[in-house]
């Protein structure tokens, strides 16, 4: 909005949650430390990356859904491009990657939203762990 870009409603209500759930589960020094990276990087790298889940999701799910080996190379180079991502947005913070992970899994509909469900998360983990 600061862009003066035109938001949904849907787009409105979707900033809300998350500002909730930023309030909710993290600690104000987890807050600062995301705001900051978020300034880090900047508006056109945030809108890149929200708009490369989506696709990474998808692929894994394909994956997922054709029985492949999550230790092929195939479905390794998704996981570590998922583990960039995460890390980016956590800075490596464990504490942020495991309570924005425990969000998602206490969250049925936001995990649905953003294209995911226990199955994908176990597959992309066993994927991880063979990296």
């Amino acid at each position: 909005m600061d862009a003066g870009d035109t938001a949904s409603v849907d787009d409105l209500i979707a900033a809300i949650e998350s500002i909730t759930t930023l309030d909710r589960d993290f600690t104000s020094e987890e807050r600062r430390e995301i705001q900051e990276r978020g300034e880090q990087f900047g508006a056109d790298h945030i809108k890149s990356v929200e708009s490369e889940w989506p696709v990474l999701i998808a692929t894994v799910r394909v994956e997922m859904l054709r029985g492949t080996d999550p230790a092929t190379e195939t479905v390794r180079a998704l996981a570590t491009r998922w583990r960039e991502l995460v890390r980016e947005f956590t800075g490596g913070n464990p504490n942020i990657e495991r309570k924005m992970r425990a969000s998602f899994v206490a969250d049925p509909d936001r995990m649905t939203l953003a294209g995911l469900d226990p199955e994908i998360f176990a597959y992309i983990n066993r994927a991880i762990r063979a990296l």
